[in-house]
């Protein structure tokens, strides 16, 4: 047993036993008001020894042996009722327009997994409830779509937790876990010149990206969803992935790349993990022109570490992203990096679909914007997660930009100026100038208060490649930049941790459990929030027809990756570090 350590024991009071060549610690104390849980190690546990009976006893081992991950794990098909959760939710959302939400036992008064089930019937979208009546949840669940063979592993706090199905699952359009191909009435139709074609993008380089699309296609369909919803047939939107030509993945060169067919892209877009996407390379005029500038700059030392790592292919990808202004197939073009999610599972997509119906004609009439971003707290324009619309003569600029490739650390492109210098004066799509206090920004997110206003250069991070680059050719050399309102329905994630991606392995092929608990805490939280298909012991054991034809390699590779941080000997601590990390939210509009 390795106790937790006690926030106010007493040093004289206290003891500890530590076996030199084992991992295991023993500590007693007399006194122990409140155990620490912000950096719980691996797997420590805290029992009250003096005054405890035999049978408090055995409680306490019959709740320590289902922390294990045989406990949680069904083994009936398709069972009654099984113990686990669905799924994350947040908020009670809405039951005639979203797919999962929560209700308050307490609130509600939800005494019982049978008055859960009860709540559950008079919501239209409920097809499954996830119960905790403990003090730490007093949770009831619900869910449009559920699978009870594959339920996400309860923390220790939920130990409690039970699902039930109470009625066959409900399918709708634009549900994350519908990824059948468009219905015929949300094909475009009748004249094109009357509706919005909206494109919601993103770029994937290599065989590093390939599993990303599992959830980012799901987070698009989602969203597409919720605007052609109520939307009267006005809208038409495609998900659309940038990606390198397959000659130029195979030589790793830029020789000879032509723009080609869809099929002639080495994108690695699965169909299964992304119906109907439409595939289309980077012009290599764009990618010469990024390289020869990183290259120049790398040459001429340049770059500081602080603001790019040392590696310019990144930077270069990044770069790739100014091809949507040349895009003006489309009338608007939402920007969503591989690991941000466009609209996640537990936001409500009423709001969020009626919020886009609203303020896209307000955009499109916009005699100046063309982009419509937010800051984070390094950089005043965040490159994960913009909206912009195209314009030839935005992207003739930008290129003549890195073509000139002029860049410092402290003066930035073309040797502009120090940020303060430039009398930049953010404001938002209604014209409304951004106050520097009181604003309608998110935490960390003022533009005047980043690395850049703060250090008064350009060596925050990507200054020199998209973020850098969409700041200077869009806020400061014309003002052309609008940013979005904290007040707003509509928030997207990004995961953070630089360069290794939450749907990636651990590096240089070591097992999963040799990786910290921070890492696997950081998959972890991206996992869950996935809609991965059960896979039950390989992936040609049978399986529901419309699981089976939904599953592509990458699906079954982050199902069980999932699976394998929740049988982890440590999910307790990957759970709370799960817990405690912050999740970055962005708003949209």
């Amino acid at each position: 047993m390795r106790p937790s350590p006690c926030a106010r024991a007493s040093a004289r009071a206290g003891s500890s036993d530590v076996c030199a060549s084992c991992a295991w610690q023993c500590s007693w104390y007399q006194t122990c008001e409140r155990p620490q849980r912000g950096r719980v190690g691996d797997q420590f546990q805290t029992v009250r020894v003096a005054g405890t009976d035999a049978a408090e006893w055995r409680a306490w081992g019959g709740a320590l042996s289902k922390t294990k991950a045989s406990w949680w794990r069904p083994a009936l098909q398709d069972p009654p009722w099984a113990p686990g959760l669905c799924g994350p939710t947040d908020g009670e959302g809405d039951c005639n327009a979203d797919d999962r939400g929560s209700w308050n036992t307490r609130k509600h008064r939800i005494g019982t997994m049978d008055d859960c089930v009860a709540k559950c019937r008079s919501c239209a979208n409920c097809a499954f409830v996830s119960f905790s009546g403990s003090a730490a949840h007093q949770d009831c669940s619900w869910y449009s779509q559920c699978e009870l063979r594959d339920l996400r592993r309860p923390p220790l706090s939920g130990l409690d937790y039970n699902t039930t199905r109470v009625r066959h699952a409900v399918s709708r359009v634009g549900s994350s876990s519908v990824v059948a191909r468009p219905r015929p009435d949300e094909v475009p139709s009748g004249d094109a010149a009357q509706r919005v074609r909206l494109a919601i993008s993103t770029i994937g380089v290599g065989s590093g990206s390939r599993c990303g699309f599992t959830r980012w296609c799901q987070s698009a369909r989602r969203l597409r969803g919720a605007i052609l919803r109520g939307g009267g047939g006005k809208w038409d939107v495609t998900l659309v992935v940038l990606a390198l030509h397959k000659t130029l993945q195979r030589q790793q060169s830029y020789d000879g790349v032509h723009a080609g067919r869809s099929d002639e892209i080495g994108a690695a877009v699965d169909e299964r993990d992304c119906p109907g996407v439409r595939r289309m390379p980077i012009p290599r005029r764009v990618l010469k022109t990024a390289e020869r500038c990183m290259g120049l700059l790398d040459g001429a030392k340049l770059v500081p570490l602080r603001a790019a790592s040392a590696n310019p292919w990144p930077r270069v990808v990044n770069l790739a992203k100014w091809t949507f202004f040349g895009m003006d197939a489309y009338d608007l073009i939402f920007y969503v990096d591989l690991d941000a999610d466009a609209l996640p599972a537990t936001e409500p997509s009423m709001p969020v679909g009626a919020l886009w119906r609203k303020m896209v004609p307000q955009l499109l009439v916009s005699p100046h914007v063309r982009i419509l971003a937010t800051a984070d707290s390094m950089a005043s324009t965040h490159g994960g997660l913009f909206l912009l619309r195209p314009s030839k003569t935005v992207y003739a600029e930008g290129l003549s930009t890195l073509r000139r490739c002029v860049w410092n650390e402290t003066h930035g492109f073309d040797h502009a100026g120090r940020p303060r210098s430039l009398r930049f004066a953010p404001q938002h799509l209604d014209g409304t100038p951004i106050a520097y206090r009181s604003a309608d920004v998110g935490g960390n997110q003022h533009p005047l208060t980043t690395d850049g206003f703060r250090l008064n250069d350009w060596g925050f991070w990507y200054s020199m490649a998209d973020q850098g680059l969409l700041w200077y050719e869009l806020f400061v050399r014309a003002r052309r930049g609008a940013y979005s309102r904290w007040s707003t329905p509509h928030k997207a994630t990004h995961e953070w941790g630089g360069e290794e991606k939450p749907w990636q392995p651990a590096r240089s092929g070591k097992p999963l459990r040799t990786l910290s608990v921070h890492k696997l805490a950081m998959r972890l939280r991206y996992l869950i929030r996935a809609d991965l298909p059960y896979v039950a012991g390989n992936e040609t054991a049978a399986a529901p027809a419309s699981t089976a034809a939904r599953r592509s390699p990458c699906a079954a590779r982050l199902w069980r990756m999932r699976r394998a941080i929740e049988a982890d000997p440590r999910f307790t601590a990957i759970w709370h570090r799960m817990a405690e990390m912050p999740l970055a939210r962005f708003s949209v509009w």
